[in-house]
């Protein structure tokens, strides 16, 4: 195995589990999560979050939906780049990156069922998809068009 397979396979594992561990936590835990990541960036004050403002209700669902997309596009990469780095062919990279984050996500879904204050969220769901569609599509826009530079510079040499 060639170090950077390793490098991105590490990275996929990793983001992975630490995607897991979240999804672990109760529905306590993950709230006093994103309370306190709001407050220290300055999205809403401590005030707000105990008085449970309408600010405070808008900005915590918007950002706990920004987590899944975000969290997800971060497990995206690394898993596309090595799915690409073996197999060379982006017409089965895209699909196969797809339809395993797919399962993953749907897994990861089903898990939080058995979670206190958990519950398997189809909204969630798709905010998972759309992270991983927005970065496999933009990776693979990003492949394609350095092949199509390098052939077109390859011609002029």
């Amino acid at each position: 195995m060639k170090k950077i397979h390793l490098v991105l396979l590490l990275i996929t594992i990793s983001t992975i589990v630490i995607s897991f561990l979240l999804s672990e936590q109760t529905a306590e835990e993950s709230l006093k999560l994103s309370d306190h990541l709001l407050v220290r960036l300055n999205i809403v004050s401590v005030k707000e979050v105990i008085l449970e403002t309408v600010k405070y209700r808008g900005y915590s669902t918007i950002f706990r939906e920004v987590a899944h997309v975000a969290l997800y596009s971060i497990i995206a990469l690394p898993l596309f780049l090595l799915i690409y780095s073996w197999i060379r062919k982006l017409y089965y990279t895209l699909p196969l990156t797809f339809v395993i984050l797919m399962m993953y996500a749907v897994l990861d879904e089903y898990h939080q069922i058995r979670v206190v204050g958990r519950a398997f969220e189809k909204f969630d769901l798709l905010m998972d998809l759309i992270g991983c569609g927005i970065t496999i599509i933009v990776a693979t826009v990003s492949i394609w068009v350095s092949q199509k530079i390098k052939k077109s510079t390859d011609t002029y040499v």
